[in-house]
């Protein structure tokens, strides 16, 4: 957001008006540089995204249905990211919506994690039974 100017009588010089736009164009072809060097690494990733895809296509894998796990992870990424954001009441609270929706597929995102998840029970303490091998001694000591 742009700053009020004060509420003084403008002083306009040549030398402070001609300064004022030469730093704002320095600014200006910074960004126009900047923008070309982000777009020049944009296209090479992309390029490798693109090398990606006909790899799995010369393995049999249409790139119409790698492009659709990809877009599936990367959402799926975000939602787990969404859901991370939530403190342990909110997660609650949103957990017992879904429930009400009952969207089978919506509460399946939620299953992993680990505040919604059940506690293990405790397991049953087995007692073991001592058994009696037999040997020489305790065979001849039994006749």
């Amino acid at each position: 957001m742009a700053k009020a100017a004060k509420s003084v009588e403008p002083e306009i010089s040549e030398q402070r008006a001609k300064k004022f736009i030469n730093e704002v164009m320095s600014h200006l072809e910074s960004i126009e540089s900047a923008k070309g060097v982000y777009m020049a690494a944009a296209r090479n990733e992309r390029e490798g995204i693109t090398s990606q895809l006909e790899a799995m296509a010369a393995h049999g894998i249409s790139q119409k249905i790698s492009k659709l796990v990809v877009k599936i992870a990367v959402t799926s990424e975000k939602v787990r990211g969404w859901q991370a954001d939530l403190e342990a009441e909110e997660r609650k609270l949103a957990v017992k919506l879904t429930k009400a929706i009952g969207d089978r597929r919506q509460m399946s995102l939620w299953g992993d994690l680990p505040s919604t998840s059940k506690k293990p029970r405790k397991a049953a303490k087995k007692v073991a039974k001592l058994t009696v091998v037999p040997t020489e001694e305790t065979a001849a000591a039994a006749s």
